[in-house]
């Protein structure tokens, strides 16, 4: 007899192999009134949802995830994970470190998946104009 796998490691390991294709495959793993939260999203709905991910892939070439450690209370789950892409074909490749809090209905079924990282840091920084802006404040402050 084998076991099915807990729902945090089969979404992990949907959210790994994610490409444009298989984005449909959200409804086996998320209620279809999942929430999804980032710095730059906030939205409720597995059409919603679907719709960041295509907005993803069409705005980003190489889009990758790897998810490096999971953890769960009961429904409430952990990972971390590193998200890499480059922002337009032939640009450099950049990598986004953060964790994503996911809630699971009593069915398995995402609820509720926020990712947390440092917008300011990973991205913004990057940016020509205010980024040089961003890291001046980030060394005053340091100081």
């Amino acid at each position: 007899m084998t076991t099915k796998p807990p729902p945090i490691e089969r979404y992990a390991l949907f959210l790994e192999a994610l490409t444009p294709d298989r984005i449909g495959e959200l409804t086996e793993h998320c209620a279809p009134t999942v929430r999804f939260r980032d710095p730059f999203n906030d939205v409720s709905g597995i059409d919603a949802y679907a719709q960041v991910l295509d907005d993803m892939f069409d705005n980003l070439a190489e889009v990758g995830f790897k998810v490096y450690h999971t953890s769960c209370d009961r429904r409430i789950c952990y990972m971390s994970w590193r998200f890499e892409f480059r922002g337009r074909p032939g640009a450099p490749q950049r990598t986004i470190d953060g964790v994503s809090k996911v809630r699971f209905d009593k069915a398995g079924l995402v609820i509720e998946h926020a990712d947390y990282w440092d917008a300011a840091s990973q991205v913004y920084e990057g940016l020509p104009v205010i980024g040089a802006v961003l890291r001046a404040i980030r060394r005053r402050l340091a100081a």
